[in-house]
């Protein structure tokens, strides 16, 4: 049983999308974190569960990882830099150099937690790997 006392429904995670941003209502609980460090460099990994306003019951998983702010992937939209996702992640977000994906608009629902981290840190070890051959749109 979840204890609704932690989720925090003071905060709102805002959800940006191509043509706008939209607040999201639904409770949630950061339920993992972690900072990931390659070749010195720390990227700061975090997975939410978002539940159901009305029972509290889980409803999926979001992972997120925030690059280092010299990236060439800091201040990018995530399609700009998708094209060298290899992890088996959609990403779905993008804001100020955190990149993130859910497990719902990807059809998977009933994932559990472990898979949910293994994939986060498999993006963050995605997005170091691809940092060298990346340039922006707008620096070609």
């Amino acid at each position: 049983m979840i204890d609704k006392s932690k989720l925090d429904t003071n905060h709102y995670m805002k959800i940006a999308s191509a043509s706008n941003e939209v607040e999201n209502t639904l409770p949630f609980l950061v339920v993992w974190q972690e900072t990931v460090v390659l070749d010195g460099e720390s990227y700061e990994c975090y997975i939410v569960r978002h539940f159901s306003a009305t029972t509290a019951q889980p409803i999926w998983f979001c992972g997120y990882v925030t690059v280092p702010e010299n990236s060439n992937f800091f201040g990018q939209f995530y399609d700009d830099v998708a094209a060298g996702i290899t992890t088996g992640v959609e990403l779905t977000y993008s804001n100020a150099g955190r990149f993130g994906f859910d497990t719902l608009h990807v059809g998977m629902e009933n994932v559990v937690l472990a898979d949910v981290i293994a994939w986060t840190n498999a993006l963050a070890r995605d997005l170091h790997e691809q940092e060298e051959g990346f340039y922006a749109p707008n620096d070609a």
